[in-house]
């Protein structure tokens, strides 16, 4: 986060005639501003940040100060390319930064979004934001309400490592539960934020929905960091998943126009398909047998038909025949 680090110390160097000294503006930086940098550290920020902004000091100690002719948001947007950036930014991101840098980019979010407005309407960089959309392949959901004093603790948790106490309102509890919780990590799956974080003393990784913490606050100690946790492995490793079994041999056979775009888009690297006499696409491919993969599936209902292996086929079988007796 060193770019948000130096946003922050931008826009703490005041305006001329005013000036601060770099032991002033690492105290205020750390201490006002939530970081953990070294006052060496702040020194070449600030000699990264004179090429960009017209940053100068003078005098013994050296004193900083910005030169007129800047907004007091501390970032030159002035061209409608950098705007639509941080448009698309706050669109597909916002849901995933952390609290206190949402708050540091608002000003920046909203004069991009006035810059952008502004421009002409044949403009090349609006025409492209009014031109692109992203789009989930699944229903999209509309995402749990989440309370906002609850999700700016868990994040400042994440970002500082602190311990937190958490009030949770399981799916299945009667109750809520307190607890002491270790995040690790933050994932946005399907429009629902969960933390991911340890109990207590324990080891193991617990998903836990933003959305059911009823309460939460620091503890005020360090979080315990499993060192040799890393978010992206522990997603290819299928926690997400919610793997079932061992790996499986999977074949499919897919109506023509039904699996067609797996030719396009194949299941992973291991993915074999012909074209059978019939006119379906035979599909074959390891893969690890998972809640997820059941639930894709079955979303293709009478489009595909499961090969093998038999135990995989005979589940697909006894959920069939479960529906048939649900609408008999």
């Amino acid at each position: 986060m060193s770019f948000i680090r130096k946003l922050e110390l931008a826009k703490l160097v005041p305006q001329a005639p005013n000036s601060a000294t770099v032991e002033r503006l690492h105290r205020q930086l750390n201490h006002d501003r939530g970081f953990d940098v070294s006052l060496r550290t702040v020194q070449r920020d600030l000699q990264d940040l004179a090429v960009v902004f017209d940053l100068d000091y003078s005098g013994t100690p050296p004193r900083w100060f910005r030169q007129g002719g800047h907004d007091s948001d501390g970032l030159p947007i002035h061209d409608t390319y950098t705007a639509l950036t941080f448009c698309l930014v706050e669109d597909y991101l916002h849901r995933i930064l952390p609290t206190n840098v949402t708050q540091s980019l608002a000003p920046i979010f909203s004069k991009a979004r006035q810059l952008l407005k502004e421009s002409e309407e044949e403009f090349d960089a609006k025409r492209w934001y009014r031109s692109v959309r992203i789009l989930p392949r699944a229903m999209e959901l509309t995402p749990p309400v989440i309370d906002e004093r609850v999700f700016r603790v868990v994040c400042e948790g994440l970002w500082h490592r602190d311990e937190l106490y958490v009030t949770y309102q399981g799916r299945v509890d009667d109750e809520p539960k307190s607890m002491n919780l270790h995040p690790h990590g933050l994932v946005v799956r399907d429009g629902v934020m969960y933390l991911l974080a340890t109990l207590k003393t324990y080891d193991d990784i617990r998903h836990m929905a933003i959305h059911r913490m009823l309460k939460a606050e620091p503890t005020g100690r360090d979080a315990v960091i499993q060192k040799d946790f890393h978010l992206a492995d522990y997603i290819d490793e299928g926690h997400f998943a919610y793997l079932k079994g061992n790996a499986l041999d999977l074949v499919l056979r897919f109506d023509g126009y039904v699996g067609q775009h797996l030719l396009e888009t194949p299941i992973n690297d291991t993915q074999r398909a012909k074209t059978l006499q019939d006119g379906r696409i035979e599909v074959a491919a390891t893969v690890k047998d998972s809640q997820q993969l059941r639930w894709w599936v079955l979303g293709f209902g009478d489009g595909v038909e499961v090969v093998g292996p038999a135990d995989f086929r005979a589940w697909v079988i006894a959920q069939i025949e479960a529906m048939g007796d649900r609408y008999a």
